[in-house]
């Protein structure tokens, strides 16, 4: 991703978000050894978690975030539980299942295997209808 921002370090690195000058200099430091070590292991775990949707999952249920909603829109929260479906290149879809504390939303991503998009909207679409009552975090 480091790489990809090329051009705006160079030439607007005073105007990009603390935060995004964090992950452009962390990604800058990777060597490419890592980097294609890194490659590989995505590779083999590709192979793995396509391995265990065939024989084993149909759909997975898996938090999209570490809390609620932001209360503003100056970030979208932390991406920490989609890097590794977006890694893997799985289809994924969040669903928005009840609110917290502050009254914003908390959702769940559901996942499939390689190919199972179709799959996904189905079971997505068969929840979100289960769930068109949510409850709130406030009320356990």
């Amino acid at each position: 991703m480091a790489k990809s921002f090329t051009f705006e370090k160079l030439n607007h690195f005073d105007q990009i978000s603390p935060t995004l000058k964090a992950i452009i200099e962390r990604g800058d430091a990777i060597t490419y050894d890592h980097y294609h070590a890194a490659l590989l292991k995505a590779k083999l775990a590709r192979a793995a978690i396509k391995q265990l949707f065939t024989d084993q999952v149909d759909i997975l249920i898996a938090p999209s975030a570490t809390g609620e909603a932001p209360k503003t829109l100056e970030q979208t929260g932390d991406p920490i539980f989609s890097r590794g479906w977006t890694l893997l290149g799985l289809p994924c879809i969040n669903l928005t299942v009840t609110t917290g504390p502050n009254g914003l939303p908390v959702g769940v991503t559901l996942v499939a295997g390689p190919g199972q998009d179709r799959l996904l909207l189905s079971a997505a679409s068969a929840l979100a209808q289960q769930l068109s009552d949510p409850i709130s975090i406030n009320q356990f």
